[in-house]
């Protein structure tokens, strides 16, 4: 949801365990900014995540509306995309071939993805409300011996609140003695 009053654009990398095989790797990259109308926001988001044999990747689009009033601002936020997921099993170098696991076909899914949002901010105070992966869909599904097994994306919920105080810091020019 859009929290500022100019385009504010973020892009993030981390590579952890340099050089050791099946290391984390993830990108971000978002953007958003308000309209000319000033009740409205858009935004964007891209990521991608590599862990031993499993990426994770998406792109979502964000929509905002705020209601203005004259000390304070409510803000609603909807996004939604797609998410990817994937396992390439030539990366992996199992103990034991015979594992039902390692022998499952695990199709490669695409599926969408929605997130809601709700925030309220005054001068001193604010609070806010969200919930992602509304939708919990099926992400792998696995076939074992003719059994489907998936992974779900399941409802997140999140909240936020904060009161602000000014912090008032005096320094002298001079030595003081």
């Amino acid at each position: 949801m859009q929290a500022t009053e100019y385009l504010e654009v973020d892009a993030i990398y981390r590579y952890q365990w340099v050089n050791i095989i099946g290391a984390p790797k993830s990108m971000n990259i978002s953007a958003h900014s308000p309209l000319r109308n000033t009740h409205i926001g858009l935004g964007m988001n891209v990521f991608y995540e590599g862990i031993g044999p499993t990426i994770t990747q998406g792109a979502l689009a964000a929509f905002s509306y705020r209601i203005l009033f004259p000390n304070s601002k409510l803000s609603f936020g909807i996004e939604a995309g797609y998410k990817y997921k994937d396992i390439d099993w030539s990366k992996v170098n199992p103990n034991d071939i015979e594992d039902p696991i390692f022998r499952a076909q695990v199709k490669h899914k695409v599926v969408p993805d929605a997130s809601f949002g709700i925030y309220y901010s005054t001068k001193k105070y604010y609070l806010g409300l969200s919930s992602k992966q509304l939708l919990q869909n099926e992400m792998n599904i696995v076939s074992i011996n003719g059994k489907n097994e998936y992974s779900k994306l399941l409802r997140h919920f999140y909240s936020i609140g904060g009161n602000l105080h000014y912090l008032v810091i005096c320094y002298f020019d001079q030595p003081y003695w």
